[in-house]
């Protein structure tokens, strides 16, 4: 797939080195990764309802 002028150019500018790592990156990465994991992960609570609650509704029990 070819790039568009502004990849192309920030291609360029890595190429060249004049990108470098911020301190704590690694730190920084792991916790973006679990804010990410966290913000998919399925959650069951529903406006204050207990997960029984949940669990009554979604099966149709009264």
């Amino acid at each position: 797939m070819p790039l568009d002028a502004d990849e192309r150019e920030l291609l360029e500018s890595v190429e060249r080195g004049e990108w470098r790592s911020t301190r704590g990156f690694a730190r920084q990465q792991s916790e973006y990764a679990r804010r990410a994991a966290a913000t998919f992960r399925k959650d069951r609570r529903v406006n204050g309802l207990g997960t029984d609650d949940v669990m009554r509704l979604t099966r149709g029990d009264e």
